[in-house]
Parts: C-alpha cells; sequence; structure tokens
C-alpha cells in the first residue's frame, strides 16, 4: 500500500495571496519541494497523488496497483465509507517515487483541493474553510 499522501503543513507556507475561496502561497523547503502533491474532494471522489524526488534510490523500477470494490473487510479500516479504492505505488528513472490513491464512497465536502508544484501551493474549498 502506498504511504500517506498529505498536503503541505499550512506553517510552512508563506507569502500566502488570497481571492475567494483560493489562496496560493510559497513553500521554501529545499529539497523537499522539488516534488508535486495533490490532495482533492469532489462530492463522492477522493483523489491523492504525488511525486518526490528519491535521494537514496534502492531500485531502478517498481510498480504496485491495488484495486478493490465493495470488500466491507478492505474497505472498513479506511478513510469514512468507501465503496471503491484504488492505490497505485511507483519508481521510475530511479529517482521518483511516485504514489496515487483514488476513492468513491459517500461525500463529506463538496469540492476541496490542495495542490504543491515545486515551490508553488494552492488551495480552495467549496464551501470555504
Amino acid at each position: 500500500m502506498t504511504k500517506p499522501i498529505i498536503p503541505v503543513p499550512a506553517d510552512e507556507l508563506m507569502l500566502t495571496t488570497h481571492l475567494l475561496f483560493c489562496n496560493c502561497s510559497l513553500w521554501p523547503e529545499f529539497p523537499e519541494c522539488l516534488s508535486h502533491r495533490k490532495v482533492a474532494d469532489m462530492i463522492c471522489v477522493h483523489c491523492a497523488q504525488q511525486c518526490e524526488l528519491n535521494t537514496n534510490p534502492k531500485v531502478c523500477c517498481k510498480l504496485e496497483v491495488d484495486s478493490f470494490c465493495g470488500d466491507r473487510d478492505k474497505l472498513g479500516s479506511l478513510r469514512g465509507c468507501q465503496l471503491c479504492l484504488t492505490t497505485f505505488s511507483a519508481v521510475s528513472c530511479c529517482c521518483c517515487e511516485e504514489s496515487m490513491v483514488r476513492s468513491c464512497g459517500f461525500p463529506k465536502t463538496c469540492c476541496k483541493c490542495a495542490a504543491q508544484q515545486l515551490c508553488v501551493d494552492c488551495r480552495m474549498a467549496l464551501p470555504p474553510d
């Protein structure tokens, strides 16, 4: 299973701008900022993905995928009440670690997203947080 994918901690962000229900910030942590991560909820779909620089590679290429639907034993301990779940993790080109989680279940919010690309972090929510 993939490692947890979480947004950049808010206390590490700086120079935040706000516009209606969106805000953008700078994340000056190096080399951690040499990455991409996104966590999003849209009504009944949850998606999280990330790609990070692996500075200590142990393998050149690797791929793991797991997917299941409706199995209460596997889904019961996971995030809320889910109907389907897909996980993906990979190592590519010796230096990139990628992971992704997608699930479908009962909605907890209308729309919420946090995305970080290199040193820019953008977040939005409807209704606003």
